[in-house]
């Protein structure tokens, strides 16, 4: 696979993933603050972040 992306489309690519790590922290405080265990808490995060790299795979036909 040759193809290249052009400079913005990785500074937007940067930009959504450091997005997604802001809102995943933030929600986790969230959830603290309202008395979730940190076991619950790694767990959901965890459970989420497998199915979304899943349907990303499944649309790429990969798995």
């Amino acid at each position: 696979m040759e193809a290249k992306l052009s400079p913005g489309v990785g500074v937007l690519i940067l930009l959504g993933v450091a997005s997604a790590f802001a809102s995943n922290h933030l929600c986790a405080r969230i959830a603290f603050d309202h008395g979730v265990s940190v076991a619950a808490a790694v767990s959901v995060r965890a459970t989420f972040t497998a199915l979304l790299l899943l349907a990303v795979m499944r649309f790429q036909h990969i798995s």
